[in-house]
């Protein structure tokens, strides 16, 4: 194949997915009695892809949408009218358009077999019909003509005429050096976005994040070397450049940022999926989706989101007539939110259903002797034994949950990407699911604390106010430890070099406490120092400091060395197991 049809397929395959990805968000929010305007709609969306499709060859992808066509017609013109049935067909429809858009990328062809697809959507047109026609049958008083309009021959090899106002389908054209660029008139929004797209690989955009980083540190070590100099252009030019520096780091970084829009998507027709796969009424609400996150991260919530939604619905929601029965409406609502909060992507999925019932995981999970008998746990506690190797609390396994496999895979994939998950239920409520995860940015300010020898990094973001140790009254309290008295409020201490067993300098010092904030909870850490504010570039630790809780990740200061990065919530959590409690009871 030649380099010039590569491009047009890479283009091709580009705009298709991003359409197709339009037709099922389309379809997914139709509903039963929707206005003409809506198939319209759906009807130019269609009908750019037969004609992109068509273009490059992909016979079957055309063949497929002109049926989608044909149907999307009489739904609008009133022919036929729309049913679930009909709904579930046009969503297995984009279904086959994937599966020839993955073939045709695999292979360079779409020939898949296509033949059951077509006939569902002919079938399902056949049927509407005859039911639109009975209907208007049926409801004809005596006396009454009705005048009713010759169907097009289902079928037939003749090209559906297309709607009056449609947009004219974006059409390929193979040049012998360069790919045609498109007409502006009659392009979507979506298609003038994409012919002011340049794809980049991701190996160019990481490179590039790469020399970015080392000139940043190029620029902290001159700064460190030059930081008496008392030349005031000297000055001014680093302070320039640092500027500068960090403009192009953040360009860089966002290069690989992606809205989590199509995740969503995808989502959405998980829960409409196992919805009609068990019987159940489902509301699924999502906000958030322009929320950005590296691509890395949002390919990795993919499988954990996945599991999580259709947990929602199978084990989350009761049946319609159970609802019904406990006064509630008998469809169920799940939302799915996300946002960027101080430095973490949070995620958070809530549902109305029946909530986690504390007795039958602590039941079950004495059955399978993940507990002792007459071992008791807390609440929180209780929750987390759903994230067990091979844990369910489904008698039946259905083929949407029931196998003790989703919540397993779900901690894995999110430990994996450092975050973590806290879960609040409440029986005959429902319940929320939150997750935490730090974003993937490589470029961190902040503070730089001394721990005897050592320099070590507070993320900025966490930090809320530090003051000399001897200006703060810290007092011992029995069975909690050392706890900060600040303005009436109670905050466990954490002395850094003892948790970190890092060694004492000979010399003493006048130590500096540094209030932080885990999530809801407030911690006051005593450091030897803090040396200041630096911007630096995060760098990941090899998998020999995987193990070692607190540590983040690591970066290169101003004098050319190596520290590491504190990583709060980790460190808290190792430290309290005691002190996670002693928060508890203070807060």
């Amino acid at each position: 194949m030649s380099n010039g049809m590569d491009e047009i397929l890479g283009i091709f395959f580009e705009e298709v997915t991003g359409s197709i990805d339009e037709l099922e968000k389309m379809f997914l929010e139709l509903r039963i009695g929707a206005e003409s305007a809506a198939f319209k709609a759906l009807f130019r969306v269609a009908h750019n892809i037969k004609g992109s499709s068509k273009s490059v060859g992909m016979a079957n992808m055309g063949r497929v949408t002109h049926e989608l066509e044909t149907l999307l017609i009489k739904l609008g013109d009133g022919q036929v009218e729309l049913s679930q049935e009909m709904l579930g067909v046009l969503l297995s429809s984009v279904d086959a358009l994937k599966a020839l858009v993955d073939q045709a990328q695999a292979t360079g062809q779409d020939g898949l077999e296509i033949s059951d697809i077509v006939a569902e959507i002919k079938t399902i047109q056949e049927q509407a019909m005859a039911a639109k026609l009975a209907k208007d049958m049926g409801s004809a008083q005596d006396g009454d003509i009705i005048f009713m309009e010759q169907p097009n021959e289902i079928g037939s090899s003749t090209e559906v005429p297309p709607l009056q106002d449609h947009l004219p389908s974006r059409e390929i054209v193979q040049a012998t050096s360069q790919v045609a660029a498109p007409k502006a008139a009659g392009q979507s929004a979506a298609q003038r976005a994409a012919s002011e797209t340049v794809r980049v690989p991701t190996h160019r955009i990481d490179r590039l994040q790469n020399h970015v980083g080392e000139i940043l540190v190029l620029q902290s070590v001159l700064s460190e070397q030059l930081r008496e100099h008392t030349l005031p252009l000297v000055r001014n030019a680093l302070r320039q450049m640092r500027k500068v520096t960090r403009e192009v780091q953040e360009d860089s970084m966002g290069l690989r940022l992606v809205s989590i829009k199509n995740l969503f998507l995808k989502l959405t027709r998980a829960v409409h999926d196992a919805a009609n796969a068990l019987g159940k009424q489902v509301e699924f609400v999502t906000s958030g989706e322009d929320t950005e996150v590296d691509k890395v991260l949002s390919e990795g919530l993919a499988d954990p989101l996945m599991h999580m939604v259709r947990n929602a619905v199978d084990h989350g929601q009761e049946n319609p007539d159970e609802r019904e029965k406990l006064g509630k409406q008998r469809k169920g609502r799940i939302e799915l939110t996300a946002r960027s909060e101080g430095g973490f992507l949070v995620v958070r999925l809530t549902d109305d259903g029946k909530g986690l019932d504390t007795d039958v995981i602590l039941e079950k999970a004495r059955t399978k002797g993940l507990v002792g008998p007459r071992q008791d746990l807390t609440q929180k506690q209780i929750f987390s034994l759903i994230f067990q190797p091979g844990f369910s609390t489904k008698a039946v396994v259905t083929e949407v949950s029931g196998r003790g496999v989703g919540m397993d895979v779900v901690q894995t994939n999110i430990h994996a990407m450092r975050g973590h998950i806290e879960i609040d239920s409440t029986m005959g409520k429902g319940t929320v699911f939150s997750l935490h995860i730090p974003l993937a940015i490589a470029l961190l300010d902040g503070m730089i604390l001394q721990l005897g020898d050592e320099k070590w990094i507070m993320p900025l973001h966490m930090v809320v106010e530090s003051f000399r140790h001897a200006s703060c009254d810290i007092s011992p309290v029995v069975g909690v430890g050392d706890v900060l008295s600040l303005r009436g409020e109670n905050i466990p201490v954490v002395d850094l070099g003892k948790a970190l067993q890092v060694p004492r300098r000979e010399k003493p010092c006048d130590p500096v406490v540094i209030v932080v904030r885990d999530k809801d909870v407030r911690i006051a850490l005593i450091a030897d120092g803090v040396l200041g504010i630096q911007t630096v570039v995060s760098k990941p630790l090899g998998p020999e400091m995987h193990a070692r809780e607190g540590i983040a990740g690591c970066a290169i200061l101003g004098d050319g060395k190596t520290s590491l990065i504190l990583e709060i919530s980790t460190l808290h959590k190792s430290l309290g197991r005691g002190g996670d409690s002693a928060a508890r009871r203070i807060a």
